[in-house]
């Protein structure tokens, strides 16, 4: 019988935490910093298959980033650092709604180039909501968000050099 609530408990979690994600690294982590990033609007973002960063909104002046390594049998913190804040990256009409990647409907009358490594974003909001999931390359002409957004979070994540020009 504790099998059986134990069980429960974890697809109900998945339902309530998971459920609109389509990146599964994103599900796992989403569920165990459940604590962390309650009542905190927060971003999941994975560029490689090693790493998922989480910018987590401490305040309208503050973020904490955690870098998270991927491994077989889970999740490990490898790096936590504070960033000054950038006001447009939590204001939600900044971004298409719902799941985005080169075939989705945004994209279906666009010329758009896609380049460089993919890149998987999602914003979530502080009661728990997915704003957007993005599965886009880095280098993209046309995005479903402001071009000074992509930029910050590429530099936040290191796949855009600190000093690197905001186009």
């Amino acid at each position: 019988m504790r099998y059986i609530v134990v069980y429960l408990f974890i697809i109900i979690s998945n339902n309530i935490f998971g459920q609109n994600f389509k990146n599964q690294n994103f599900v796992r982590i989403n569920n165990e910093l459940t604590q962390i990033t309650n009542g905190k609007d927060f971003f999941l973002i994975q560029l490689s298959e090693k790493k998922i960063f989480v910018i987590i909104k401490e305040n309208k002046k503050k973020y904490t980033k955690l870098v998270y390594a991927l491994e077989s049998s889970g999740f490990f913190l490898n790096e936590v650092s504070f960033l000054k804040s950038d006001k447009k990256i939590f204001d939600y009409s900044n971004y298409e709604k719902g799941y985005i990647d080169s075939n989705s409907l945004f994209y279906n009358d666009k010329n758009a180039n896609f380049e460089g490594s993919f890149v998987c974003l999602a914003l979530i909001s502080k009661d728990k909501n997915l704003i957007t999931e993005i599965n886009i390359t880095t280098l993209v002409d046309i995005l479903p968000y402001d071009k000074k957004i992509h930029v910050y979070l590429l530099k936040v994540i290191g796949a855009l050099p600190p000093n690197s020009i905001n186009k």
